[in-house]
């Protein structure tokens, strides 16, 4: 529960300790610190009633959503990216950082009693970067029943058994392990676990889908919309979120056959459009199967510098990567978002097939293209290097075929 020092309060001849929400006088003391202390005291206090495990890191988790009241998005007092190292080089409140100041002493104070491990240690600045980092988090999602600062606090706990054990409470519980000891065991699994950043164009969807599941009611799951809040912040997904991406857009690719997926359907933006936006979108896809295919080893960015490649090549390479980046990947279809694929290529014997393609990835999926890609099929925007070409003299039209075709147009050659 907030407190305040009152240095005017009329119950108290100095500085009173005073509860927000009924103005509660819960002690008076002759200096400012003497009382900064007691209230640091009744934050411990009242966080360690909480489990440790009272925030959950888990990105499938079953908290609802935050009250609109309480999603709060960035900060007036912090900049974005503040909580992102132990530096702690954040702004809080002059009770909560007595508070924070207080626990980090205590509990190292007790490991050098102990003779605890150095990487049970933790520092101030790290407890800051938990807690903004759980307020952020509560914007979100959180327990009924629970405010900002104990939802944070808990957090810092949770935090705080983490260092002194070696092991989270709640074994899905990861998410602060950036800012362990680097001696921690735990801070060395976090560093070999890679994240990745949201692009503009996801984080857009994120918002769209965000408001008009406000507006319309419908579309989406609650681990849907925590999934767009992360996005829609900005905030750095671990690749195991990036693989359910994956798995969401697979399974829900049929909604976008569904009515009212299109902004020229009557019943738009249908359900499944708004959980699609949740999600990321196009471009979220397109960024999550990129991303996954990059670990598994397949180059979808690169070419292969071992060959050689003209400008025009190395130029429609990087400009279809960054078409994608903004707007999603191309349908299969013919439309204007379409690649006009074909499954079966008409030139396969000339090696014109998506398996020599530079966007072709294995496994049947294309760096550009949505959906199952064939390996022997061809699409509009091939890019293929000529040494994997095969086109024979025979294979080029006679003059008289030529003259035959330009005539049908009414043109010559």
């Amino acid at each position: 529960m907030p407190y305040h020092v009152d240095a005017m309060n009329a119950d108290c001849d100095g500085f009173a300790v005073v509860k927000d929400d009924d103005g509660t006088v819960l002690g008076c003391h002759r200096t400012q610190g003497q009382a900064e202390r007691q209230m640091a005291a009744l934050y411990a206090s009242e966080a360690d009633q909480e489990d440790d495990d009272a925030y959950e890191m888990d990105e499938e988790r079953a908290d609802p959503v935050a009250p609109k009241e309480d999603q709060i998005e960035g900060s007036s007092k912090n900049d974005p990216g503040s909580a992102s190292d132990k530096s702690g080089d954040i702004s809080l409140s002059a009770e909560t950082e007595t508070a924070l100041d207080t626990k980090a002493s205590e509990h190292n104070q007790k490991m050098t009693d102990d003779d605890r491990p150095n990487w049970t240690r933790v520092r101030v600045g790290a407890l800051r970067s938990v807690y903004r980092r759980g307020s952020g988090a509560f914007s979100g999602s959180h327990r009924p029943g629970i405010g900002r600062a104990q939802w944070s606090m808990a957090r810092v706990n949770a935090f705080l058994f983490l260092a002194r054990t070696g092991r989270p409470n709640n074994p899905k519980y990861v998410g602060d392990n950036d800012l362990l000891h680097s001696d921690h065991p735990r801070y060395s699994e976090q560093k070999r676990e890679a994240s990745f950043s949201p692009n503009q164009a996801m984080r857009n969807e994120a918002k769209f889908g965000l408001k008009m599941r406000e507006e319309y009611g419908r579309g989406g799951t609650e681990v849907g919309v925590a999934r767009a809040r992360d996005i829609a912040n900005g905030s750095n997904l671990s690749l195991d979120t990036v693989k359910r991406m994956v798995s969401f857009f697979a399974r829900h690719e049929v909604d976008k056959k569904g009515k009212g997926f299109t902004p020229d359907q009557e019943g738009y933006p249908s359900a499944g459009r708004i959980a699609w936006a949740l999600w990321g979108g196009d471009p979220g896809r397109s960024w999550a199967e990129r991303i996954v295919a990059q670990t598994r080893g397949l180059n979808t960015r690169d070419l292969d510098a071992s060959l050689e490649w003209s400008d025009k090549q190395v130029i429609l390479h990087e400009t279809l990567h960054e078409i994608v980046e903004k707007t999603g990947l191309f349908e299969k279809d013919v439309s204007n978002n379409g690649a006009h694929y074909n499954q079966i290529s008409p030139f396969s014997s000339s090696g014109i097939v998506c398996a020599n393609c530079v966007f072709y990835m294995g496994g049947q999926k294309c760096a550009i293209v949505a959906g199952n890609i064939l390996p022997g099929g061809i699409c509009k925007f091939w890019i293929i290097n000529e040494t994997l070409l095969t086109i024979t003299k025979q294979e080029t039209p006679k003059r008289n075929e030529i003259s035959e075709m330009l005539a049908s147009w009414n043109l010559t050659d």
